[in-house]
């Protein structure tokens, strides 16, 4: 992959990076509060079966990314994504700390009159091309079982499963 330099993609220009025409972008990246993150995830979620952000956890749950992301945290590489129709999503592409050349996406998601046109498997492309421009050769992802969306979203870009996880909590 060449040198993508994908920021905050709010493009009113016609470059559509959606279908695969990237912005490369020469000036520095605006980076935005983490409440636009807060307020982009809760949009994106709603309607989504799988979300678990709420009007009162928005910023708690962006809070608690940005720590566990700890000092590879870069505001300038989360990414809210529009085209020329409006907002399409956001995703936030995050290297782990304590894993050199290993990331993850910590959210993806689409905006709800955007679904089902294939922006999800995009943006997915998308976080991972950036992935690949902060030196990122291994990827991590997961997803409930029980969503088929994100599950053909990460066969679509490549990925498959390895393995499976639970969770417990107190009876």
């Amino acid at each position: 992959m060449d040198d993508l330099r994908l920021a905050l993609v709010v493009d009113r220009r016609r470059h559509d990076v959606l279908d695969h025409s990237v912005v490369r972008q020469e000036h520095q990246r605006p980076v935005l509060g983490l409440d636009a993150f807060a307020r982009a995830m809760l949009a994106a979620g709603e309607g989504d079966a799988f979300s678990t952000t709420t009007p009162e956890t928005a910023s708690d749950d962006v809070t608690e990314l940005v720590a566990y992301a700890g000092d590879a945290f870069d505001p300038a590489r989360w990414l809210l994504v529009s085209d020329a129709a409006g907002p399409v999503g956001v995703v936030l592409p995050q290297p782990y700390p304590d894993e050199p050349g290993t990331g993850s996406l910590f959210y993806i998601g689409v905006m709800p009159d955007r679904r089902g046109a294939g922006h999800g498997a995009r943006l997915h492309l998308l976080g991972l091309h950036e992935l690949a421009a902060r030196g990122c050769t291994r990827y991590v992802g997961s997803t409930d079982e029980r969503n088929p969306a994100m599950v053909r979203i990460f066969e679509r870009n490549g990925a498959r499963a390895t393995g499976t996880q639970s969770f417990y909590a107190p009876a």
